[in-house]
């Protein structure tokens, strides 16, 4: 039964459909639910790329944490500049790399379980 599974869950990671060179976006569930991180998860769910997004010291702060722990392929940068001072948040190219071969693992894992 479990072997079944582990099949099934591989074999639909494999056989997803790449993603399109457009989309940006990133699905993400965090641990925290404070409204600072359900704008974050907003944004991260979006194909758009780029944020700039006015935030005191401590929600940028926390964001750093989120964005760092989670090891998201996002760059997060303080622009200095005004106030609040603004986060900007760039997703990054590795987004793709990471998807492509994490589905070339789950089916060298498929083929290895199918073997």
């Amino acid at each position: 039964m479990l072997h079944e599974e582990a099949v099934a869950r591989l074999q639909a990671i494999a056989e997803a459909p790449p993603r399109r060179e457009d989309d940006w976006s990133l699905p993400y569930v965090g641990a925290c639910r404070c409204r600072v991180c359900a704008s974050l998860a907003s944004f991260l769910s979006l194909a758009e790329r780029d944020l700039d997004w006015p935030l005191n010291k401590e929600r940028r702060r926390h964001i750093h944490g989120v964005l760092d722990g989670g090891a998201l392929p996002v760059r997060h940068t303080t622009l200095r500049r005004g106030s609040p001072f603004i986060l900007q948040l760039r997703k990054d190219p590795p987004l793709f790399t990471r998807e492509r071969e994490h589905r070339d693992r789950a089916a060298a894992l498929l083929a290895a379980l199918r073997g």
